[in-house]
């Protein structure tokens, strides 16, 4: 497993937090995750309810598993995080249905706005030796998550599984960019003018870490970057590197508004085709790439 370098100061180690299974969840947690996780009490207000009442039962994090894979997770500041301790067999079902059936067992995953890395290790669930793993995370608490679940609190390395995590947003151009980052830390964005404290962090084209990388080709591309994806996509796909699109692709576009470039629309005239939209996000797949995995 490698950390790709970015061009801006290290960010600090989480090498201090205990290891994996130091904070199993206790009585009263465990009792509130078999309601959320096996009875109907695991959706809606119910699960709200449920997810307050673990919090004031457990200030630290939780080591669980999901998917087949470790995770710690935490009860503040991030939604994704809580929603798949909550109930991971609800959380993200069309996508994770989407990744299982394009994912090959030897393919490669680009995380882009990899949060603590729920995607990334439902997608590592499904890999095997060969397997790639390319998690991109500015977010600097956040990124810290991802670290340990993808570095500690798991060995894909002995499993012959790469993983190469990048603390550094996706752009345009090279340089740096303030992230606004608010309460919900997952909610995170290089968009400007939205308020709230920010951060800088380092900036890249895609292209250019693909190619840094030795990346020969990417399998699924997973991109949910707060309203952003404009600005990572349409250099990108201008960049001349066809070798290098993504044969299917999962893109958040609830926050379309905020787009300059019609990541979707161009993405369609490129030869893309929609495989899935809700209101949340959409999935697209070149119509020459067969699915990589069955539905097992």
């Amino acid at each position: 497993m490698s950390e790709a370098p970015s061009h801006s100061k290290a960010f600090n180690d989480p090498a201090a937090e205990p290891a994996f299974g130091a904070r199993k969840p206790a009585w009263p947690a465990r009792l509130i995750l078999a309601l959320t996780r096996h009875t109907p009490l695991g959706r809606g207000a119910a699960r709200k309810a449920l997810g307050e009442m673990l919090r004031k039962k457990s200030s630290s994090p939780l080591d669980v598993t999901l998917w087949g894979r470790n995770a710690r997770l935490h009860l503040t500041s991030n939604y994704s995080e809580m929603k798949a301790l909550l109930n991971p067999s609800a959380y993200s079902k069309p996508d994770f249905d989407f990744i299982r059936r394009r994912l090959p067992a030897d393919g490669v995953f680009l995380d882009i706005g990899a949060n603590a890395g729920m995607f990334s290790l439902f997608a590592a669930s499904r890999l095997r030796p060969g397997g790639r793993l390319i998690c991109v995370e500015p977010q600097p608490a956040i990124f810290q998550r991802l670290k340990f679940n993808m570095m500690r609190a798991n060995d894909l390395l002995s499993e012959g599984i790469g993983v190469t995590l990048v603390p550094a947003a996706l752009g345009s151009e090279n340089g740096e960019a303030d992230l606004t980052i608010p309460d919900e830390h997952g909610q995170a964005t290089l968009r400007s003018g939205l308020g709230g404290q920010t951060v800088k962090v380092p900036v890249m084209p895609l292209s250019d870490l693909l190619l840094r990388e030795g990346v020969a080709r990417v399998d699924v591309m997973k991109i949910d970057v707060e309203g952003y994806e404009d600005e990572v996509l349409e250099a990108f796909f201008r960049s001349g590197q066809r070798s290098l699109w993504p044969r299917a692709v999962l893109m958040e576009h609830c926050n379309r508004d905020r787009w300059r470039w019609d990541c979707e629309g161009e993405l369609t005239r490129l030869g893309y085709e929609t495989v899935y939209r809700d209101r949340a996000n959409v999935f697209m797949a070149r119509p020459e790439s067969a699915p990589g995995a069955s539905e097992g």
